[in-house]
């Protein structure tokens, strides 16, 4: 039910088995590991939880050199992480990382559905507020930066 409302959700890729119906399923456990294409794992943890009251972890958990070897993580940013996490800790989010979810017995189906709701509203919020909000700000900048140079022209 998860894999299936997940493959749902645009820009959303899973790592490992992503086929509900395979016999290798059962090896997954309740652990889902993704990320949402051009989007800050920090960030999209966060909304779901401060929106939807769900925990996700996210980041590189416990295996940092095999998600960043996932992610195709480039040798610079393997090597900056170091001088990011302790002279920079505000530029973390630039580190490559993931999102996990984790269900257990103790999950309904109405709380895969609820993820999977709140899910997809974040995304689509974020991705307005990327492409609208900032698209406004940008072409705002730059109307305002023409009206001031052809009033100096004259």
């Amino acid at each position: 039910r998860m894999l299936e409302g997940l493959a749902t959700i645009k820009d959303v890729t899973v790592y490992g088995t992503t086929d509900p119906h395979s016999p290798r399923l059962i090896h997954k456990g309740g652990i889902i590991a993704f990320k949402i294409k051009s989007m800050k794992h920090q960030k999209i943890s966060g909304l779901v939880a401060d929106y939807g009251g769900i925990g996700l972890r996210f980041g590189c958990f416990c295996t940092h050199m095999f998600i960043k070897h996932l992610l195709k993580a480039p040798k610079t940013v393997i090597a900056l992480q170091y001088v990011i996490f302790n002279l920079a800790p505000r530029l973390s989010n630039m580190i490559p990382g993931l999102m996990r979810v984790s269900m257990s017995i103790g999950n309904r189906p109405e709380d895969v559905d609820h993820f999977i709701t709140v899910l997809k509203d974040v995304v689509e919020s974020e991705k307005k507020y990327q492409t609208n909000s900032i698209l406004q700000e940008k072409e705002d900048f730059y109307r305002n930066r023409l009206k001031m140079v052809f009033t100096e022209i004259g």
